[in-house]
């Protein structure tokens, strides 16, 4: 049995949601200094956010797209325990879908990461703005934590058949 169940993880990363879009409509410069995202953007080179500074309307929208995800996952933990396995066995791989890839592309596409590129052989690109400590730290924690999610849920489905068999063989013997 797991440490954590899958929905209790659930739960956690829609608070994470609900918390960072509050802190995004009221004060993004602390989410922007955050240890966490320094660390993770000087252990992997990467350019650090200086735009937070003061609440605009991108940080607002950022806000309301996080609060809208945090309420939405919240309610759907919130059904029956067969329903709610299957939800999240079709949501959890779509998200890591799109996580994955795009943490390896904020990573692996900065403009200086193939041996020092800008220069010369580096064109600007409008996707540059995500290439950044904040974006590489938010697709990182939300890629290992929904692989945690993933992992556990396969391990809920699998206690789940166990008891549908169990109950079967008590029903049928």
């Amino acid at each position: 049995m797991a440490l954590f169940s899958a929905f209790g993880i659930v739960r956690a990363i829609a608070l994470l949601h609900i918390t960072l879009a509050y802190y995004f409509l009221v004060n993004p410069r602390m989410i922007a200094e955050q240890n966490f995202v320094l660390l993770m953007g000087n252990a992997m080179d990467m350019p650090h956010v200086s735009d937070f500074g003061k609440a605009t309307p991108v940080t607002a929208f950022l806000a309301l797209v996080l609060g809208f995800f945090g309420i939405s996952d919240l309610i759907a933990v919130s059904i029956t325990e067969p329903i709610a396995i299957e939800y999240w066995s079709a949501v959890t791989p779509l998200r890591l879908l799109v996580l994955f890839p795009l943490t390896a592309y904020t990573y692996l596409h900065q403009p200086d990461y193939f041996g020092k590129l800008k220069g010369k052989m580096h064109q600007a690109s409008p996707s540059d703005n995500l290439k950044n400590s904040l974006t590489f730290s938010f697709c990182f924690i939300e890629t290992v934590l929904w692989f945690w999610v993933y992992v556990s849920l396969k391990e809920q489905r699998q206690a789940a058949a166990q008891r549908l068999l169990r109950g079967q063989k008590r029903a049928s013997g």
